[in-house]
């Protein structure tokens, strides 16, 4: 049984693993209206385009700045900044009005900027959202900063959906190493 979800855009889509022959045809018998594929092989041929990555990355240890303490986003604003900062990014889901923080999670953000979730018994980080208005480097940067000061000294690792090469580069330059890379393929049903 396929699961239609909705995305960050507001579009039916399907999300798989892999890509075989006819699943197209399911998914758009199911209602959606994209097919999302996970998958470092090349689907070009079957008239999928490629769009953003899965980007799992790793810091022996997380760049903390001493001086700053990082802004808590107030839970009355999750759900609003949490919606806004993931439109238009390929990878991501509809956000419920309702919306809470996930368990053991701490965010952080600005309802202006946008929103980064980190678990620090896991020591992981969410990929930083920025709102539409606001996509610099610079606004990515600056969330994976106050999330690294919630995880405090040692080892991190920070998962991306759809970031452009240009964020994932910032992240290196603050000491963020790539160790894991799956491509992102969508088809319009």
């Amino acid at each position: 049984m396929l699961r239609v979800e909705i995305s960050a855009d507001g579009k039916r889509v399907v999300e798989a693993e892999s890509y075989a022959a006819g699943d197209d045809a399911a998914a758009r018998a199911a209602g959606a209206e994209l097919l999302w594929v996970h998958t470092n092989d090349d689907l070009g041929a079957h008239g999928f385009r490629r769009a953003g990555a899965y980007v799992r990355m790793h810091a022996e240890s997380v760049p903390v700045r001493t001086r700053v303490e990082p802004p808590l986003l107030e839970e009355r604003d999750y759900a609003e900044v949490l919606a806004r900062a993931y439109a238009g990014l390929w990878g991501h889901k509809h956000a419920s009005p309702l919306a809470q923080p996930p368990e053991g999670a701490v965010v952080v953000g600005l309802p202006v900027v946008g929103i980064c979730r980190v678990w620090p018994a896991e020591r992981l980080i969410d990929g930083p959202g920025v709102l539409p208005e606001g996509r610099s480097v610079d606004a990515y940067a600056s969330l994976l900063l106050s999330a690294c000061k919630v995880l405090g000294e040692g080892p991190g690792d920070l998962d991306s959906w759809g970031d452009s090469d240009e964020v994932i580069e910032s992240y290196e330059d603050l000491g963020f190493d790539v160790v894991e890379r799956v491509q992102g393929w969508e088809l319009e049903l």
